[in-house]
């Protein structure tokens, strides 16, 4: 991973990567530490990843200059970013993409599969894949209509227009907007708060969010009725209603 300023990258990016995974997203995802070079050392709730940088294209060349297989072009996105994009969308951690530039193509993808994106004002989004007679991919035709509208998604898969983080924002794909010198501050302290909540509570929360999404009102209401049963067991609840009445009785 590049070091801000370096010359090998951009702050925060694995040269000819789109994204700097922060740290290693165990397959058992709970309640491990992970280690965050960059954003916080060691927090237990939250994850981030660091969006700023463009897709390799020359990805999608093999050595001494020829294309890979059409079949090829397949296995790469189903082997190695689905399962990844798959994890940022699942694991029962809040995710929050730091935006520090363009997310172009893949780029795009891992920040939209994140919970909560916070960018600078010079970044944007980009789907351009029409411009090399591809399709989108990464899971951004089922990601951006929901998040952003089906006329802004068409629009972009259509034209290779891109999405500057101002509209972002303003069609809440984007949470916040901060300058660039203050970004690794403001996911800090967001990434402190957000592991310092019950983690069981945190999961449950995306865990309604992503199965609302592909289901009726009444599924979600009864899917949230099953899941507050469970919490309603959980030590947190017990913690959380006794600090409550503690806090009230002092008043």
């Amino acid at each position: 991973m590049s070091k801000p300023g370096s010359a090998g990258g951009s702050p925060w990016t694995i040269p000819g990567r789109t994204c700097a995974i922060v740290g290693v997203i165990p397959r058992s995802a709970s309640t491990e530490r992970v280690p965050m070079p960059t954003i916080p050392q060691r927090i237990a709730s939250a994850f981030a990843v660091l969006c700023g940088q463009y897709g390799d294209v020359t990805e999608m060349a093999q050595e001494g200059g020829g294309m890979r297989t059409p079949e090829d072009v397949g296995n790469v996105l189903r082997t190695e970013y689905m399962p990844m994009l798959t994890r940022l969308r699942t694991m029962p951690k809040p995710v929050i993409a730091a935006m520090n530039g363009p997310a172009v193509g893949i780029g795009a993808s891992y920040a939209l599969a994140c919970d909560i994106r916070i960018a600078v004002p010079e970044a944007y989004l980009l789907e351009a894949f029409i411009n090399i007679g591809l399709a989108p991919d990464g899971g951004v035709s089922w990601l951006l209509p929901r998040l952003a509208g089906t006329g802004v998604a068409y629009e972009m898969f259509f034209t290779g227009k891109p999405l500057q983080a101002v509209d972002a924002q303003r069609l809440g794909v984007i949470n916040r907007l901060v300058p660039a010198e203050k970004l690794e501050d403001e996911v800090r302290e967001l990434a402190a708060q957000l592991a310092a909540q019950p983690k069981g509570a945190l999961a449950a929360a995306k865990r309604a969010v992503n199965h609302a999404l592909d289901s009726s009102y009444e599924e979600a209401l009864e899917f949230e009725s099953y899941l507050q049963e469970a919490q309603a067991g959980s030590q947190e609840f017990i913690e959380g209603v006794q600090a409550f009445l503690a806090k009230r009785s002092k008043k």
